[in-house]
């Protein structure tokens, strides 16, 4: 049996087949083909790949949104070394997307940046792993910044940072700190 299943994300409705959704071989189908002349009377059937997985179909619809932090990390009076930052969009009903990922340089300095492609805005958060005022070998502290709004760029490429400064991770930041144990 062949039913629809619909699909409510705000403000957009999705009709999808129930195969669609029951899939679980994550390949793309092929639905048509083309030709093309190669040579003298030599015709090369081309395969046209159609979305038939859901993601896809989403993504086909969806809008290319890119983010860039930049910044200095501190710690105390020297700068944080061995870090890494990472970009996330950060998503209510599925898991978190990883945007983009940095090591900081031995001087502090950092630059992440990538896209994603959405159908609704992203909510970007910038997430940092550092081991400024721990002494656990095994753990790092992560602490997370809500990037605005106002930074997010349309299309693949960053024309507006969010330059998140000199902070020093001395700090702590009740309900936005935790360990990263790996």
């Amino acid at each position: 049996m062949n039913s629809l299943i619909y699909i409510f994300l705000i403000p957009i409705v999705f009709c999808v087949k129930q195969d669609d959704l029951n899939r679980d071989d994550n390949s793309t189908e092929l639905h048509e083909e083309g030709s093309a002349q190669v040579g003298a009377n030599e015709n090369l059937t081309i395969p046209h790949k159609v979305p038939s997985r859901f993601i896809d179909k989403v993504r086909a619809i969806g809008r290319k949104q890119a983010i860039g932090v930049k910044g200095t990390l501190m710690c105390g009076g020297r700068p944080v070394r061995n870090a890494t930052v990472k970009l996330w969009d950060n998503d209510f009903f599925d898991p978190d997307d990883l945007i983009g990922e940095a090591h900081v340089y031995e001087n502090g300095t950092f630059q992440v940046s990538g896209f994603v492609i959405s159908i609704t805005s992203i909510d970007p958060q910038l997430r940092i792993y550092h081991n400024c005022r721990s002494s656990s070998k095994g753990c790092r502290r992560k602490i997370t910044f809500t990037v605005p709004d106002n930074y997010i760029n349309k299309g693949e490429k960053v024309q507006k940072w969010f330059d998140l400064g000199a902070p020093n991770m001395e700090i702590g930041v009740k309900h936005k700190e935790e360990k990263h144990c790996y």
